[in-house]
This record gives C-alpha cells, sequence and structure tokens, in this order.
C-alpha cells in the first residue's frame, strides 16, 4: 500500500512537472509569436541553413490550415524557397513590432513580400491562409519549379507539397530545383533601382530582356516569354520616341508616394507618357498592371501599321559619321523633301477646293481673306504628324530622338492653335452677319468681345499644350504664379478693375453701339466696348478711349437711349407785328408741327411768350420720334424752313438787335413827341376792350 502510494505520488509529481514545463514552452513561444516581426524573426530562424529546423518553423503555420505536420514542414520550406527568389533584405527593423498591428484596409494583416503575408490568429501572427492558397502560382512565377509538381503523392513522405523531397533531418536545408531561372536578380526595392536595373539590362551592351523581364509582376503575365517580349516592345518604343529617363531625378525611396495621384505608391516615369507608371506591390516596385497592358498599344502608336518590320531590312552596322549611318542621312533628306512637297499640294489643293465651295455659295469674302491663314498652320499640323510617324524607323542617337520628338510635339499644338486663332476669326464674322439682321445693338456689342476672348482662350490653352509637350511641369509653375500672385495684383490693379468695369457695363447696359453718349466732358458716338476700354467716336470726328472702370463709376448721359428729342428755340418778331397777324402766325406754326411726320403730336408748346427788349419772342417747344441725330438734324431743317417760309407768306418780320434814336422837335417839322388821351377816355376804352374780348358765358337755360 504505501509502495502503491508512493507510485502514485510519483505519477503526480511528474505529470505536474510535464504541465509546468509546457505551459511555460507555450508560454514562450505565443510570446515568439506575438507580433508580426517577432513571427518574420521566428520564421529567420528556423529556417536558415545553418539553424534550420521546419519541424519548429511549420508552427507558423496553423493546424486548422493544413493538418499534417508533414504538410506544414514542406510549405515552410516552400515559403522560405520563395522568400529568398524575391530577394526578401529579413531588415527586422523595418517590421511592425505592433501586436495590434492593423494594415490600410483595416485587417489584421502584414505583408512580408507580394503574395506572402502573415494574419493575426488569436494572439498570435502566422502564416495567411490566403498566402498557403497563393503558393504554387507564386514559386512558377519566380521560377521555382518542383519536380512532378502535377504528380503528387500525398501519402508518399519522401517528397514534399509541391514534389520537392522531404528533409531527412530537421537541420538540413534544402535547395529547390530550378528551370531557367534569371542568373541576375534586379533589384526591385525601389524605383530608382528598378529604372537602374531596366536601363543596364536593355542597353546594347548587356542586352538581357530574360533578365530586365522581372520589372513585370509575374501574376500580370504569368508566362516568362511574354514578359520578355513585353520588355522588348517597351524599350523599342522608348528609343523610338525618345524617352530619355534622368536617373537623378527617379526617387530611392522604398515608400515613395505620388502626392498628385491619390497619395498612392506610384512613380510616373516620363510626363510625356503618363500611362508608363510604377507601382509598388508588397515590398517591391514593378511595372504597374496599366502599363503592362498598354505596352502593345504604345509599341503600335510608335510603328503604325507594321512599320517595325522595316528595321529588320535595315543595315545596322554600317559606319558612322557624325553619329549617323549614311542610310539615315539619305531618309532624313527624303523626309523633308517629302514633307516640303506634301505641305505645299496639301496646302494648295485644300485652299483650291474650299475657295471654290465658298465661291459657289456666295462666300466670297471669306474665301479670299480668311481661308488661306488657316489653311496653312493645319497643313504644316498634317506634315507634323505624319514626318512624326515614321520618326522612330529611323533609329536615330537616343538624344536627337528625344530633343527631335520634343520639338515636333511642341509644334502640333502650336500650329493646330494658330488654325484655331484664325477660325474665330471665320466665326466672328457669322456672328456679325447675324447682329445686322437684328434690331438691338447690343449683338453688335457682344460680337468684339466675343472674338477677344475666344483669341485669349485659344491661346492659353494652347500655351499649356505646348508648356506640357515640352515636360514643363504646370503644377510648380502654377504655383510659382501664385507666390506672385499678390504682386501682380497689385501693378495690374488698373487693368482687373477696367476688366470689371467691362462686365458691369455689359451687365447694367447703360450704353450700346452706336448710341450718343455724355460723360466726364466726353461727348461722342459709341464705336466699340472691350475688355479694357470704350472707344467713343466724338462729333469732330477724333477718337477718344475711355478705361471701362472710370466710364462705369462715371454719370453717363445716354442720349440715344430718348424716346423723343426735344427742339426749343425762340421766335423773336418785330413789336410793329399787329396782334392778329401775330395770332395768324402762331397758329400756322401749330399746324407745321401737326402735319410734320416725325413730331409728338400729343406734347408740344407754341406760344408767344415774352417782351424781350427789342423784340416779341414766341416759345417754339417740340418733340421729335427719331431713333438718330442725323435724322433728327434733318427734321429740324425741315420744319425752320417751314417756319421761315410761313413767316415770308404772312409778312411776319423776325427782330434782331437794334437801336433807334428819335429827335422829337426840329425847325420847320411836326414834333415827334407822342401825344397820349386822357385818363378818362382811355378808362372807357379799357372797358370795351374786355367786354369785347370777354368770353361768351355759356346760357344757363339751355340744356
Amino acid at each position: 500500500m504505501i509502495k502503491f502510494l508512493f507510485r502514485k505520488g510519483t505519477l503526480q509529481i511528474a505529470l505536474v512537472s510535464f504541465l509546468v514545463v509546457s505551459g511555460i514552452e507555450a508560454t514562450a513561444f505565443q510570446e515568439e509569436l506575438s507580433s508580426p516581426r517577432a513571427s518574420v524573426k521566428y520564421l529567420k530562424k528556423y529556417t536558415s541553413a545553418d539553424s534550420a529546423d521546419y519541424g519548429m518553423a511549420s508552427k507558423l503555420i496553423s493546424g486548422k490550415d493544413i493538418f499534417l505536420a508533414r504538410k506544414r514542414r514542406q510549405y515552410i520550406q516552400d515559403i522560405r524557397e520563395a522568400l529568398d527568389a524575391s530577394r526578401f533584405r529579413w531588415i527586422l527593423d523595418s517590421i511592425s513590432d505592433n501586436p495590434n498591428y492593423k494594415a490600410a484596409d483595416g485587417s489584421s494583416t502584414y505583408v512580408i513580400v507580394a503574395d506572402i503575408s502573415l494574419a493575426r490568429q488569436g494572439d498570435q501572427w502566422l502564416i495567411s491562409k490566403q498566402t498557403i492558397n497563393n503558393l504554387p502560382d507564386l514559386l512558377k512565377g519566380l521560377g521555382v519549379i518542383s519536380e512532378n509538381e502535377n504528380n503528387q503523392n500525398e501519402d508518399d513522405g519522401s517528397k514534399g507539397v509541391f514534389g520537392k523531397k522531404n528533409e531527412t533531418s530537421s537541420t538540413s536545408a534544402s535547395k529547390p530545383k530550378t528551370k531557367d531561372l534569371p542568373e541576375v536578380k534586379l533589384d526591385l526595392s525601389n524605383p530608382r533601382s528598378l529604372v537602374i536595373g531596366f536601363t543596364k539590362y536593355t542597353s546594347k551592351e548587356d542586352w538581357r530582356p530574360d533578365v530586365a523581364q522581372q520589372v513585370i509582376y509575374y501574376k500580370f503575365l504569368p508566362h516568362k516569354e511574354e514578359r520578355i517580349e513585353r520588355i522588348e516592345q517597351l524599350k523599342r518604343f522608348l528609343d523610338g520616341k525618345g524617352v530619355l529617363i534622368n536617373v537623378a531625378d527617379v526617387p530611392n525611396d522604398p515608400d515613395y508616394v505620388d502626392t498628385l495621384h491619390m497619395n498612392a505608391h506610384e512613380y510616373v516615369i516620363t510626363p510625356r507618357f503618363a500611362e508608363l507608371y510604377l507601382q509598388k506591390i508588397g515590398d517591391q516596385w514593378y511595372l504597374s498592371e496599366e502599363t503592362t497592358k498598354k505596352i502593345p498599344e504604345l509599341f503600335e502608336r510608335a510603328f503604325p501599321f507594321g512599320s517595325d518590320r522595316l528595321l529588320q531590312y535595315l543595315p545596322s552596322d554600317q559606319t558612322k559619321y557624325l553619329g549617323l549611318m549614311l542610310w539615315q542621312y539619305l531618309a532624313i533628306l527624303s523626309l523633308v523633301i517629302f514633307g516640303f512637297l506634301f505641305n505645299k499640294v496639301l496646302s494648295w489643293g485644300t485652299h483650291y477646293v474650299i475657295t471654290r465651295i465658298l465661291f459657289r455659295v456666295g462666300k466670297k469674302k471669306v474665301a479670299t481673306s480668311y481661308i488661306r491663314p488657316v489653311v496653312r498652320p493645319l497643313s504644316l499640323l498634317v506634315v507634323l504628324a505624319i514626318v512624326n510617324m515614321f520618326l522612330p524607323i529611323l533609329q536615330l542617337p537616343l538624344e536627337v530622338s528625344h530633343y527631335l520628338g520634343l520639338a515636333i510635339s511642341a509644334s502640333l499644338p502650336f500650329f493646330g492653335t494658330l488654325a484655331a486663332y484664325k477660325v474665330v476669326d471665320i466665326v466672328a464674322l457669322y456672328f456679325e452677319k447675324l447682329a445686322l439682321k437684328t434690331e438691338s445693338t447690343l449683338d453688335d456689342q457682344l460680337v468684339p468681345l466675343f472674338r477677344k476672348i475666344a483669341k485669349t482662350f485659344v491661346i492659353v490653352i494652347g500655351a499649356v499644350f505646348v508648356l506640357a509637350n515640352l515636360n514643363i511641369k504646370l503644377v510648380p509653375l502654377l504655383a510659382t504664379l501664385s507666390i506672385g500672385g499678390l504682386a501682380f495684383a497689385l501693378a495690374a490693379q488698373d487693368t482687373i478693375k477696367n476688366f470689371f468695369g467691362s462686365l458691369m457695363i455689359f451687365v447694367d447696359k447703360p450704353f450700346q453701339v452706336g448710341q450718343w453718349i455724355s460723360a466726364e466732358g466726353i461727348d461722342g458716338t459709341v464705336e466699340e466696348v472691350g475688355l479694357r476700354s470704350t472707344r467713343i467716336r466724338t462729333f469732330s470726328n477724333s477718337l477718344i478711349y475711355v478705361p471701362n472702370g472710370k466710364l462705369a463709376d462715371a454719370t453717363i448721359d445716354n442720349h440715344g437711349l430718348r424716346a423723343y428729342r426735344r427742339f426749343s428755340t425762340q421766335l423773336a418778331v418785330t413789336y410793329d407785328t399787329p396782334p392778329e397777324l401775330i395770332e395768324v402766325f402762331v397758329e400756322g406754326l401749330r399746324r407745321i408741327v401737326l402735319e410734320h411726320p416725325n413730331t409728338w403730336k400729343d406734347n408740344f408748346n407754341i406760344y408767344l411768350n415774352d417782351l424781350n427788349s427789342h423784340s416779341l419772342d414766341i416759345k417754339f417747344y417740340i418733340f421729335f420720334e427719331l431713333p438718330t441725330w442725323a435724322e433728327e438734324l434733318k427734321a429740324r431743317h425741315e420744319i425752320i424752313m417751314s417756319i421761315l417760309k410761313l413767316a415770308h407768306t404772312l409778312g411776319v418780320n423776325f427782330a434782331f438787335p437794334t437801336q433807334t434814336l428819335h429827335i422829337q422837335d426840329l425847325p420847320g417839322q411836326l414834333s415827334l413827341a407822342p401825344t397820349y388821351p386822357k385818363v378818362v377816355n382811355a378808362r372807357k376804352e379799357m372797358e370795351k376792350f374786355f367786354e369785347k374780348e370777354a368770353p361768351k358765358q355759356p346760357d344757363s337755360n339751355k340744356v
């Protein structure tokens, strides 16, 4: 009994000791996988060649993902081989040590390299399920081919999951067999290293497209032969278009972010072709998927209609003179002659056809004055486009092709801008004819403004395209302009004021073209309203330019907006004119107004108005219903002539300032001294006058 108890106690002590030790080991293991850095460190420790223990390393794979321990060991071996093939640098300090690490999308996933990642499971960071599923394709893309990959035997313990031999000892590392494995591994850790590697192994001295193909991510093109073909097409395109890449301008930051494009890990290789850019996948940089897909399209753009086939018939080993072979000189000369002749023929033919059509439809002015200035730049535009098409076939030196391509690229929008600038005149001419058919003068005023704004718009847009084709970055240029914007605004405040003054004139419409206005001592007819100033023709036929800012603030008397034009004058007749004759004369004046076709019949006043020192004054106050000043002058002439004829017919004399000297007494003559009636008699005569002149009262007895 004592012996049994002793054995039982010993067993309990051993069991407790085993549990304590196991707990300590489990806690230690859990701590080793508590963060992404700890898990990567654990993977490096137990898969290194000098201390490989894939049994321990297989703990990085959850038993829920792979049940058999043997398969977990084989997967760990393959993951290590994939990391080595991807040239993973094992820089632990760059890996997050945060147990609660979150990716950009909010998931608990940490990407080691492309397609190899860790995922948090409980308190541990283990190999993700997605990595396990993608591992076969990853090995193929990296050129790591396992034996009998498609004929795996899960019961054969001597082979790995992808046909690799299983290790007889957990302390020895194996190397997978490879097929067509590149001898050189490119450094793809940052954009500059990628560009350097691509440039080196696509040069004539180190032509290795099998090495340069590494810049294309294997998932974009699974087959290596396709990647090599794309690299060759990309190289021909870059050389044909003269794309120079300054390696010093390419960033060497592994985490470079393009702040101009959605803050993504991307880098545009050349501003001339925005579709050529790099992107970061995992911790490696590759040609973007869009670039990879568009390489054939870009190649077709550089060599249209299969013109690249001509390259195989052109000699490449001739003696060079000043950097060019003899056939290149001949080709350049032929291209220049062809361009000159084609430009002449195209310009003459287009001008002839268009002018004949316009003559038939009655547009002679457009045909003779406006077509040739449009056709000339357009023909040059077509010729340059054709030259640019054949330029890659010449295989010029890269620098020559680069600067020549820049010149042609800038010339295309330049000549296009010239043509559009001239087309604006044709459009404005059409609008002018439409404006002449309307009664309003507002459209006459808007046509010159439209011409100026349209031409300014064409120049600005053309300048933007020219600068963009010269690879001049517009964003820094605009930033520079914004810095100097304050100084510019202060210097140009009068110009800006005049511009807004012109806008206020068009909004308020205080006058229109052709109207007679008076403002700030200026009197004349408006001829044109521009962006800065208004042109006024004075009555002395001089031309005055008034700033719109000043004109917008001035008090404007618009004579052109008058519904009626007033004519007011005094008709002075002599004192010896009988009153009865004056009455007849005034009646005649009123009939003149009523019978004239352009007078306002409802509002005129003609009366004996004043007794002047030398005349009897008749007020003549009428209005003309006429739109222009010239017509008003004509109507005045007609009215005045009618007045003179009436006065001559009636015998009415017009008075003028005179002085009369009376000598009352001369010897032998009657005295000229006036005699006056007695006051009593005068009063009687006055009563008779008023009785005679008094209006008749209506009879109250009559209904």
